[in-house]
């Protein structure tokens, strides 16, 4: 075989392995990170004051549209434009910001609808596909539903999430707030 060849076939041997390297690494780096947003989701609540430890932003907002869906990961994007920071900070002028849902597994979480007015209580997703996205903490746990002017967990609207979150029955918006802000000193 002339050397030309030999290099050649190294060379692509070479290149073969540095690929398959870095594929497996940013796989298995993707499934670790993807991991912690597991603890967050399946780690059971018991008070506003556990949610807000795990938590890096609290804010009311709208959905105002859905983002899309990843078929391969069970996840929609919605899109989330917040009125109101109530803990944590936004870069300056960003509202809108995307909060990922997953569907189905271990807990029930009712998918989140166009139009929701709702307190969400999240943090940054881990995940290396969905720089700058949101989840939220504890699933339907860190959901709250605003309906004229007043708070409900997702456990006392839809009776299939009961058991998985705190309940919250009708609670008034500027309570529940003052609850959430206190919990944070």
């Amino acid at each position: 075989m002339k050397r030309s060849s030999v290099l050649a076939v190294a060379a692509a041997f070479i290149l073969l392995v540095t690929v398959s390297c870095f594929v497996g690494f940013g796989y298995f780096m993707n499934s670790e990170r993807q991991t912690s947003d597991s603890t967050f989701l399946l780690k059971h609540y018991s008070s506003l004051a556990d949610l807000r430890r795990d938590s890096t932003l609290i804010a009311r907002g709208t959905i105002v549209a859905v983002g899309g869906f990843d078929s391969s990961q069970n996840v929609t994007q919605f899109v989330f434009r917040i009125t109101r920071v109530i803990v944590g900070n936004l870069s300056a002028g960003s509202t809108d910001i995307t909060v990922l849902q997953h569907n189905g597994g271990l807990v029930y979480d009712p998918p989140m609808q166009v139009g929701d007015e709702l307190i969400l209580f999240m943090r940054k997703s881990a995940r290396l596909d969905m720089s700058g996205a949101y989840v939220v903490v504890g699933g339907p746990q860190g959901r709250f539903i605003i309906r004229s002017g007043k708070v409900y967990s997702v456990g006392d609207l839809y009776p299939e999430a009961r058991n998985t979150t705190l309940s919250i029955q009708g609670m008034d918006e500027s309570s529940f707030m003052a609850i959430v802000e206190e919990a944070n000193k």
